[in-house]
């Protein structure tokens, strides 16, 4: 696969965008391309890139499917997205190990279906805010999220509250479907082009290389 080079340099180099955007329809080979060009960060941002697979997806799902109503899978599935993030943050800032402790055990009573343990971490849980907050002590970072298969509305809606609150630096989705599972936020706030974010088709920068079998 052959990427665009002003695509390449423009999206796929963290620090080089201010606004927000989606990637529909994305080649799973480009995902793969643009998860290891993203993790490579650079020095105009601290790049932080969250994959979520259909797999991961579904040990999520059956943990907050313990709640009885919707509004307590939001304030759960807020819960996951938001340590996905702040956890990677906090090894840029080389906190304190406590909180990343903390961090890996909560995301891992969420994958392992720990229902009493993710009630036992929510009082202490992170919020979108802190996320600002890091942004702000880290003196810049760009958020990617490199979504392979997914189809969890809740889950996206908290990842879309990221791009409706229009923080201070870019947030990028990249998805192999069609489109995005839902474009509301657990606020029932609707995310549109292009107030929201831009929207880019991958497919018109990038060529595939067709193999030659003699």
């Amino acid at each position: 696969m052959k990427i665009n080079e002003y695509f390449e340099n423009e999206f796929l180099v963290a620090g080089n965008t201010y606004d927000n955007f989606i990637f529909e329809n994305c080649p799973n080979e480009f995902l793969s391309i643009a998860k290891a060009k993203l993790k490579e960060g650079c020095s105009g941002a601290k790049s932080i890139v969250i994959c979520i697979s259909r797999e991961q997806e579904r040990c999520i799902e059956q943990t907050i499917n313990n709640c009885q109503e919707d509004f307590q899978k939001k304030i759960l599935a807020r819960d996951i997205i938001t340590a996905l993030i702040v956890r990677d943050l906090l090894q840029y800032k080389c906190e304190k190990q406590e909180k990343i402790n903390f961090l890996n055990l909560q995301i891992s009573a969420f994958m392992h279906n720990d229902f009493e343990k993710v009630k036992e971490f929510h009082a202490l849980s992170f919020m979108p805010h802190d996320v600002k907050k890091l942004h702000g002590k880290l003196g810049g970072i760009e958020l990617s999220f490199i979504l392979q298969d997914t189809q969890n509305k809740i889950l996206q809606q908290a990842i879309n509250i990221f791009v409706s609150s229009r923080e201070p630096y870019s947030v990028k989705i990249f998805t192999n479907s069609e489109k995005l599972p839902t474009y509301y936020d657990v606020n029932g706030n609707l995310i549109e082009c292009p107030h929201d974010f831009m929207r880019r088709d991958v497919n018109d920068f990038i060529e595939i290389e067709d193999m030659e079998h003699e």
